[in-house]
């Protein structure tokens, strides 16, 4: 009788553990707020003008204002301190909206603003707060760069962060 309790607990305890491990995973997801968080290598050789790179995101809820990133990753050897890129957002219903966005890489001083030890740097750029998307459905996220050079060398990622204005930064 003792060995068939010892293992009745055992196995209770086993399986409030497992519970407590799934309800964590579960509610930290949660905490975490993001909703899209995505990113892409650009081709090492360089970013023609001609290249896109898409991000497509399900949007569920169009009640929760969120806030939009833009992810960069350049190498040291970028010889720009800024970076043009085309932002093409298509809708859920087929609308399509157009914006050109400068990203500022570097300081005045040329110091680079983003983290990062050695030669790459990564910046994580506020492109819009308090969003709320108008529709739910599949939204796809189009960016091309708009520098004048054909390839841009020196960029190697793009990416986007989407998550909830009130989530923990």
């Amino acid at each position: 009788m003792n060995n068939q309790k010892a293992r009745f607990l055992q196995s209770s305890l086993v399986k409030k553990s497992v519970t407590l491990a799934l309800a964590s995973i579960i509610l930290s997801s949660c905490i975490s707020g993001k909703i899209a968080d995505q990113n892409e290598v650009i081709n090492p050789d360089g970013w023609l003008i001609a290249d896109s790179v898409a991000f497509t995101v399900t949007v569920e809820d169009t009640t929760q204002a969120v806030d939009f990133f833009v992810n960069i990753r350049n190498q040291t050897s970028y010889r720009y301190s800024n970076l043009i890129l085309f932002l093409d957002t298509r809708f859920p219903d087929g609308r399509i909206s157009r914006d050109t966005l400068e990203c500022f890489l570097a300081k005045p001083d040329g110091e680079w603003s983003g983290s990062g030890i050695g030669s790459r740097k990564q910046s994580s750029l506020l492109l819009k707060r308090n969003v709320i998307f108008p529709l739910s459905g599949s939204y796809i996220f189009v960016f091309r760069q708009a520098m004048r050079d054909n390839p841009l060398k020196g960029i190697s990622d793009i990416g986007i962060t989407i998550r909830n204005t009130k989530a923990p930064h």
